[in-house]
């Protein structure tokens, strides 16, 4: 496996001072890239696309090696996770069945209070609950307040319907936007 420093260490020596450059200015969020070339010609274009290949080459070798670094430390910090998720299950499982044993006060509850926490018994009611259809069909029946219908645009058809007729709803603006698709050889 390449180190991760090794990879950008090369990746860093790779570069020329503009490549460098570029890359740092590039890489600054929310800025917009200064005017300095713009190709004109397929040599100028063929270059530009070379290196614009190369970068990427580069960057996803740093992904890969970031990506192997981080499975190696996720695979040690999930042993260690694991460790101290069994001490807990096992202390939790000693301190249930601790207070399940306790005999209930006269109100029927069973309270353990110490410096370190405190443990009580409390009930609750549990509801399991079948699936929404037959839900909303029993409210619909006995209880319909309790159903709810909610309302949503439906965005495709409304984009078809400006596209065939023209007319924008209200509150909706439209504008042609060109991207630029770069597709590497």
């Amino acid at each position: 496996m390449t180190d991760y420093a090794e990879i950008m260490e090369e990746f860093e020596d790779s570069l020329s001072p503009l490549d460098a450059e570029t890359l740092a200015i590039e890489m600054r969020e929310g800025d917009a890239l200064p005017d300095r070339f713009t190709p004109t010609t397929d040599q100028q274009f063929e270059w530009a696309l070379r290196k614009r290949a190369r970068a990427i080459t580069k960057r996803d070798e740093l992904q890969a090696a970031l990506e192997a670094e981080l499975y190696q430390l996720n695979k040690a910090f999930d042993r260690r996770i694991a460790e101290h998720a069994n001490t807990a299950a096992f202390f939790t499982d000693m301190v249930e069945r601790g207070i399940e044993a306790m005999e209930p006060d006269d109100k029927g509850k069973r309270t353990v209070k110490t410096v370190a926490g405190t443990v009580y018994t409390r009930t609750a009611e549990h509801f399991d609950w079948p699936d929404d259809e037959m839900l909303v069909g029993w409210a619909r029946e006995h209880l319909p307040e309790a159903v709810r219908v909610k309302e949503s645009p439906d965005r495709t058809a409304l984009k078809t319907h400006v596209k065939e007729t023209g007319e924008v709803p209200d509150g909706v603006t439209v504008e042609s936007v060109t991207t630029v698709v770069i597709k590497s050889a």
